[in-house]
């Protein structure tokens, strides 16, 4: 499987292609490409780029997941393809979990059957219907699709939570210029701190 990325929004995001090309030289991927990648640097728009070699994506942590067992091995395997956003902002069954790792799995996500089974026991767990919403590190979309903040809202909690460190009580939500209290009362009891 291959991503086609633009070498100008590689560099956009920080990468020289010098970089790119030593790193993709010497990748020990099965799917590496053959082909000298300076070649491919200097005479194209775009290069393909074998998906084992997205060494230059953004890397997400165990951390910007809610916590739980099995969370790494989700933030692994769930975040090559899309952020953390994707993830937090739904609450699915386990059954309906099941149903988007199958489809993870159909594109090309590569899980043990163990590893399918940790990840799909970590989502139902820690977002599953009645999972907490955790304040400290739920991003825009979670605040939006959980708490039921509008965008400017939620940009309030995330800029607030960033200037003044995190929450321990909703008593601190409260305190969040911008965002209707009542809002957050009305979901006191999702938030986790």
């Amino acid at each position: 499987m291959f991503f086609q990325v633009s070498c100008s929004e590689l560099s956009a995001i920080g990468f020289r292609q010098s970089a790119i090309s030593s790193q993709l030289q010497s990748s020990d991927c099965p799917g590496k490409l053959t082909a000298d990648s300076s070649l491919l640097l200097s005479g194209m728009r775009y290069l393909l780029v074998p998906v084992c070699s997205l060494w230059f994506l953004p890397i997400f942590a165990a951390d910007d997941l809610p916590p739980g067992a099995g969370g790494a091995v989700a933030a692994k395997t769930c975040t090559v393809c899309h952020g953390v956003d994707n993830i937090r902002q739904k609450r699915l069954s386990r059954d309906d979990w099941a149903d988007v790792v199958d489809e993870m799995i159909d594109r090309g996500a590569k899980l043990t059957d163990r590893e399918k089974e940790t990840v799909l026991s970590y989502l139902a767990e820690s977002l599953g219907p009645n999972s907490k919403l955790w304040v400290n590190s739920a991003p825009l979309a979670e605040w939006k699709a959980v708490a039921g903040l509008t965008v400017p809202e939620a940009k309030a909690v995330i800029e607030y939570r960033k200037q003044n460190g995190d929450f321990h009580q909703i008593g601190d939500l409260l305190n969040v210029p911008g965002v209707d209290p009542r809002k957050i009362e009305a979901k006191k009891d999702v938030f986790a701190f």
